[in-house]
């Protein structure tokens, strides 16, 4: 023990060099470990952010092109209650027994949702954002797909079935055929016109759901890129400054 205690009197300038040299090393260690973890981390999130992105713009593209195909099929509606012209009335029939549905990319989401308590995904306002998105305005816009379709299925196409005469389709086009004639045959019968003033204000309604959604997802696929744009820039800050 007196040689143990005789050793640190007299070395203890160098035990202490030592010991600031293992506890620096372990220090630096751990420092590095931790910095490679966090380039991992960023580069998942950037990777989870980019897919989140393209699954948006896929979003974007078919809630816009159905939003063009509920314009048209309203502005038939507004064309069956006024009697459009002669030669738009099977167009404007097919129109009526139509419903738009959209269906959400959600594979990206999903995985995103696993990370959702974690410290990878660091802009929390912008997962607030995304997550509302997905269970708000898509969720709305399902509902209303199925208040549509379910008109349509179940009280429109019946009612025209029982209540119309038979008419020989013609052609091998996707749009329906000889409707004009079933319209001739209904088009004064209140039920037919409270049905396609109601189907009007259902499509209506969909349409502006559909159009809150858009607005939502394209500002979102916007703060993305944001997000992604500032990630690569303080990437390549931090490689500078190393």
């Amino acid at each position: 023990m007196q040689r143990f205690l005789r050793t640190i009197r007299t070395d203890w300038p160098r035990l202490i060099i030592e010991l600031f040299v293992v506890v620096a090393g372990i220090s630096i260690s751990f420092a590095l470990d931790e910095w490679r973890r966090d380039r991992e981390d960023r580069r998942e999130e950037r990777r989870h952010w980019t897919a989140i992105g393209e699954n948006l713009t896929a979003d974007s593209a078919y809630l816009a092109k159905r939003c063009v195909q509920l314009e048209r099929i309203v502005s038939a509606y507004n064309g069956l209650l006024s009697g459009g012209p002669p030669d738009s009335l099977d167009s404007y029939m097919d129109q009526a027994i139509s419903y738009a549905v959209f269906t959400p990319t959600q594979t990206a989401y999903h995985e995103l949702e696993q990370l959702a308590g974690s410290r990878l995904i660091r802009n929390r306002a912008l997962l607030s954002e995304l997550t509302s998105l997905y269970n708000r305005e898509y969720i709305r816009t399902a509902e209303w797909d199925g208040i549509n379709r379910n008109f349509i299925l179940d009280r429109f196409i019946p009612y025209l079935d029982e209540t119309a005469p038979f008419v020989e389709g013609t052609g091998g086009a996707e749009q329906a055929t000889g409707m004009s004639a079933v319209y001739r045959s209904v088009q004064k019968r209140d039920q037919f016109r409270n049905l396609v003033r109601t189907n009007k204000i259902f499509k209506d309604a969909q349409l502006s759901v559909y159009r809150a959604a858009l607005k939502r997802a394209v500002a979102i696929r916007q703060q993305i890129r944001a997000e992604l744009a500032g990630t690569v820039a303080q990437e390549r800050t931090d490689r500078s400054g190393r």
